[in-house]
């Protein structure tokens, strides 16, 4: 049913799919969709809930192995950035929030979201830098970072001669520099 559910939000948006036109597609009555799912609006959280963790998982299924600062920024930044390529019109209609009631659903996200990277850039660092960083500081940086990248794979949405290795290569060059400065590697 979610499934379903995904691949006509992603058709046609949250305000023209319509709970009937769900039932009618997976061949059941609108009765047992509103008792399987619920309300429109819960259908629509929990699409946006599958897309998320799919999300989490390959960003962290991406890092599991990448040893420090740069490697892990660069592999979770690159399977964001394939997830949104891949999902392009999910991503649009589920999780950018364009059609759909979702605002403190969409501040929920962006903390979850900026949680996810404060704790993948801490878990890059040593327990020396991390003690001298702080954790406000590395959470900080998390949450920057994620908003960056977010606002890149909007802007990437426009812009789909732009792979996501190149988009992957901006993000390093932009924050790598930075983060080494932060951490004293660099003058």
């Amino acid at each position: 049913m979610y499934d379903l559910a995904i691949e006509m939000f992603t058709e046609r948006g949250y305000r023209n799919t319509a709970m009937e036109d769900l039932a009618r597609r997976a061949g059941v009555s609108k009765a047992l969709v509103y008792g399987l799912v619920g309300t429109k609006d819960q259908l629509f959280e929990a699409c946006v809930e599958r897309s998320l963790a799919e999300l989490a998982t390959a960003i962290n299924d991406a890092v599991e192995g990448a040893q420090g600062l740069e490697p892990s920024l660069r592999a979770g930044s690159l399977a964001f950035f394939q997830f949104v390529a891949r999902h392009h019109q999910a991503w649009v209609s589920l999780l950018s929030g364009e059609d759909a009631p979702l605002t403190a659903k969409m501040a929920e996200i962006h903390r979850r979201q900026g949680a996810l990277v404060t704790d993948l850039i801490a878990a890059s660092l040593t327990p020396t830098e991390r003690a001298a960083i702080g954790p406000k500081r590395i959470a900080a940086l998390g949450y920057t970072v994620n908003a960056a990248i977010d606002a890149l794979a909007m802007w990437s949405l426009d812009h789909p001669d732009i792979p996501p290795e190149e988009l992957t290569d901006w993000t390093a060059e932009l924050f790598v520099p930075g983060l080494e400065r932060l951490l004293n590697r660099t003058p």
